[in-house]
């Protein structure tokens, strides 16, 4: 059959350089990871472009939009430690399916995935995927403590292939490639930079002075069979690509603010003082005056005339534009534009509540994301430890179920215990699930924890109540 005259591309092209996985879709995503790293290079390079012949004489005015977005939206999720809990899988190597995992099993995980500081990078990871649309994060054994470790590359210097073009799932990763600084010369001031490449048979280095090295093992194999790659996304990717789009609206937005705020600066700081002339006299003469200032007169020309020149540049005006551009492009991000502004004022309890559906909404899209990304972590933790430890069902096949604790409006403690009480005695909740909400323990933690409690308050008090499952 022949083929739409729009779809005939030929069999095959070079990417394009607007799409994800392009070469603007890695200049700009570098940009918004320096921007959310902090860094003002970009606008140095717009104000050169801008203007290329007195850009040195601007004094920057640079705004932290990007990266106050993604510490506003991105790591809530692991603000606050999240408590787990591992069950097994199926009903084989000696549990059921759905018990939890035994508790030195569980105690083992523990302490590999706080040794890994596994909270800290999947909030680095969330806040990533606001800022660059993308996250990787490759999970690396550590075979010294026999452990694991999790490198976070930048997303552009990230890429991949696929066995299936529709897939966006890691196990349909064929190859997987980062790129990284391997270490910085402090008497040269050179940083040496390597790419890795993984595959499912083997890791080896593939670039840089590790050349032909071996990623995992001295051999240069992949002892668990798969790509321990852990990729997240901010919005779908779209098909036939493995890579969600970057967010250019940040990019802009942060820019524009920036030069809004420079050239403000730089118009008030050239126009803000009145320039005093003299018409009427030669140059030379208007040079030999000395002594002008509010205790000395002046004699001049009888045709002479003195004055300043007061300029009135619509300062309000430009800066009303640009606080109305903050607050759109920030309201669209699900974002109270008063919280980046610092204009709470007039705030009122309705618009508080509105503020925090809004983030509510946005906090569950990416909460399923990171419940999937943690279920991948559990599978090549499992992986790796059963290969370093040397036993084949140390960890066996299991689940992970995530508890989130998220930061409840700010409310005086009495109000906080009586709706706590409301909800238990109601039968929503119980003692031990209010306690694992506040302190981040997992179930049978907190259960323990609360029949303690009740145990040496029944020692000082013999009516005091049962604990509530």
């Amino acid at each position: 059959m022949a083929v739409p005259s729009g779809l005939q591309t030929g069999p095959q092209i070079t990417d394009d350089a607007g799409v994800p996985g392009g070469s603007d879709w890695r200049k700009n995503s570098e940009i918004l990871f320096k921007m959310y790293s902090r860094s003002t290079k970009d606008h140095r390079d717009q104000q050169k472009k801008m203007y290329p012949t007195n850009y040195q004489n601007h004094v920057a005015r640079t705004v932290p939009w990007v990266w106050r977005v993604a510490r506003e939206l991105g790591g809530s999720l692991y603000l606050r430690d999240p408590s787990r809990d591992f069950t097994f899988k199926r009903s084989e190597g000696g549990g059921v399916a759905g018990e939890p995992l035994p508790d030195a099993t569980f105690a083992l995980l523990d302490r590999i995935y706080k040794g890994a500081d596994v909270n800290a990078w999947l909030k680095h990871s969330h806040e990533l995927t606001i800022a660059t649309g993308n996250a990787a994060i490759f999970v690396l054994p550590l075979p010294s403590v026999k452990g694991i470790r999790l490198v976070c590359p930048p997303i552009h210097n990230v890429d991949v292939a696929l066995d299936d073009p529709f897939s966006t799932s890691e196990l349909d990763v064929s190859a997987a490639w980062f790129r990284i600084p391997l270490g910085r010369d402090p008497i040269s001031n050179i940083t040496t930079f390597g790419v890795a490449e993984i595959t499912r048979e083997s890791a080896t280095w593939v670039d840089g002075p590790l050349e032909g090295r071996g990623l995992f093992m001295e051999d240069g194999s992949n002892p668990i069979g798969e790509v321990p790659l852990i990729q997240l996304r901010r919005s779908p990717a779209q098909p036939g690509r493995w890579f969600s789009a970057e967010p250019l609206d940040l990019l802009d937005a942060q820019r524009a603010l920036n030069h809004d705020y420079t050239d403000l600066g730089t118009i008030s700081r050239l126009q803000g003082f009145a320039q005093g002339f003299i018409k009427g006299m030669d140059h030379e003469s208007v040079a030999n005056l000395q002594g002008l200032g509010p205790n000395s007169f002046v004699g001049l020309w009888e045709e002479a005339e003195l004055g300043f020149a007061s300029p009135s540049p619509d300062l309000k005006g430009y800066l009303d534009q640009v606080e109305s551009y903050v607050k759109t492009v920030t309201s669209v991000n699900s974002l109270n534009p008063s919280s980046l502004m610092n204009k709470s004022a007039g705030a009122t309890a309705l618009s508080k509540l509105v503020e925090l559906q809004d983030r509510e909404a946005e906090r569950a899209r990416n909460e399923s994301q990171f419940r999937r990304a943690e279920q991948r972590l559990l599978r090549l933790t499992g992986k790796w430890l059963n290969h370093l430890r040397g036993q084949e069902d140390l960890i066996p096949p299991a689940n992970v179920r995530v508890t989130y604790r998220f930061s409840e409006p700010p409310t005086d403690p009495l109000h906080s215990a009586q709706s706590s009480a409301l909800r238990i005695e109601l039968g929503l909740s119980s003692a031990p699930r209010e306690l694992m909400k506040q302190e981040g323990l997992t179930f049978d933690e907190a259960r323990r924890r609360v029949e303690n409690n009740l145990a040496d308050t029944r020692a000082l008090t013999p009516t005091a109540p049962e604990p509530s499952s």
